[in-house]
């Protein structure tokens, strides 16, 4: 189904657009078994994502395999991302410190990480 490119991060304001957007398309068509299969994807995943973070508002999936330049993101908007010690970061340890904060779902075949 392939819903979300998953080479970023998903917004909870971008799925709950996506869940208006299947709602008026299943309105137009109502019998279409796709759209309503979508939806109630989609929907599932807002639930999950949203129990996960704590019935948080403004969640945000990251991929899985985009998770390290996510991290990265995160290190650059706390500061200076030149030279020592940015450098010298062991990303692996690192992503996987910041992965206890976060909890794993699935959806579309793909793992997703949102903030618990």
């Amino acid at each position: 189904m392939m819903i979300f490119d998953s080479n970023r991060t998903i917004g909870a304001d971008e799925i709950r657009e996506l869940v208006r957007s299947l709602c008026d398309q299943l309105r137009e068509c109502p019998d279409d078994t796709a759209i309503a299969g979508d939806l109630q994807q989609v929907v599932g995943l807002l639930d999950e994502a949203q129990n996960c973070a704590g019935n948080a508002t403004g969640f945000v999936l990251v991929a899985d395999h985009y998770f390290e330049r996510y991290a990265q993101e995160v290190a650059a908007d706390l500061g200076q991302t030149e030279g020592w010690p940015y450098d010298c970061i062991d990303w692996t340890r690192a992503i996987a410190a910041m992965q206890m904060d976060y909890r794993q779902l699935e959806f579309d075949g793909m793992t997703y990480w949102v903030r618990a």
